[in-house]
């Protein structure tokens, strides 16, 4: 049911809309990968962008212009919201995650699709802290998806390219400062907004590097890049036989798991959730699309998708 595979292949097909596909190597070489631990309720109006795991519960950032959302959810019955906050309309939301600043406070970010701007909310609170413009430069100036490496105190982003881009996370505690000096200066002028109202701040963060992911053929020695990287998350994982954080991802319309050193960005691994995916919708938008850890170990970790009826907690071997 599920695999690990030993060699991987890549398809690509010469049409511009073609999407990359991994597909299972030498059955000789498959081992047993993961295992599901539990199927629990999900709102299969919500349209999953990304998904986050804070202080006992699950976040979940959905998108859709005009209804994108980030959202509080019970682990034990993650269907409805406990909380919520609406994004503007004028925004798609896309990928989330927790992340802790400078002065030890609890963030979440959430990127959006086209817009060129990152959200940030109080993690305790959800209520909307300011947001900024991001790596347009760099790359397509899309946002997909993002996790947090405390210890390199980094973002990993993607935009749905073949590439993983990395923010310096203590470039947004400018933004803390700013956004407080206003906050404090409208008090002063007796200035009454929307007490949730994104603020604006001014910087505009560009990627202090970049790696190609990369996935070996069967047949070729040279590795090949692999498009439409979407929703990560860090995990604790394996390396050449040691212990050291990867980096998980899902593409866009496959119903794998990709898990990617962040050093070199080759892949090491492919999980098969094809099990666990539904048959495509009409509209074909219903995909894998949410990764997060569980707080309960460090390969168990929670996977759904886009307007899922679904979430499952599942347990990653090496």
């Amino acid at each position: 049911m599920y695999q690990r595979i030993g060699h991987l292949i890549l398809i690509v097909s010469c049409s511009l809309n073609s999407i990359p596909v991994l597909v299972l190597g030498d059955a000789a070489t498959s081992t047993v990968d993961s295992e599901v631990l539990e199927k629990l309720p999900h709102d299969s109006n919500a349209f999953t962008q990304g998904v986050s795991f804070f202080d006992g519960y699950i976040y979940e950032g959905t998108g859709l212009y005009g209804s994108s959302q980030i959202r509080k959810l019970d682990p034990k019955d993650p269907s409805e919201p406990i909380e919520k906050y609406t994004l503007p309309s004028e925004f798609f939301g896309e990928g989330i995650t927790h992340y802790t600043n400078g002065n030890d406070k609890d963030r979440f970010i959430q990127l959006t699709w086209r817009e060129g701007q990152a959200l940030v909310y109080d993690a305790k609170t959800l209520k909307s802290l300011f947001s900024f413009e991001y790596h347009i430069e760099t790359s397509n100036g899309e946002g997909w998806g993002i996790t947090f490496d405390s210890l390199a105190n980094e973002f990993i982003v993607s935009d749905g390219s073949v590439n993983l881009f990395f923010w310096d996370a203590a470039e947004l505690d400018a933004c803390e400062i700013e956004t407080d000096s206003k906050s404090q200066n409208e008090n002063e002028n007796e200035q009454v907004d929307d007490e949730n109202a994104m603020r604006e701040c001014d910087l505009e963060i560009e990627a202090s590097r970049s790696i190609m992911v990369r996935s070996f053929l069967r047949e070729s020695p040279e590795p090949i890049p692999v498009k439409y990287l979407n929703e990560l998350e860090l995990v604790p994982g394996m390396i050449d036989g040691t212990l050291a954080h990867t980096v998980l991802a899902n593409v866009w319309f496959q119903r794998y798991l990709l898990e990617i050193d962040p050093k070199s960005g080759i892949v090491l691994r492919l999980f098969d959730l094809s099990t666990l995916c539904p048959e495509l919708s009409q509209r074909g938008e219903n995909v894998l699309n949410g990764i997060s850890i569980s707080g309960d170990g460090d390969r168990v970790i929670f996977v759904t998708g886009k307007q899922w009826d679904s979430m499952y907690k599942i347990r990653l071997h090496y």
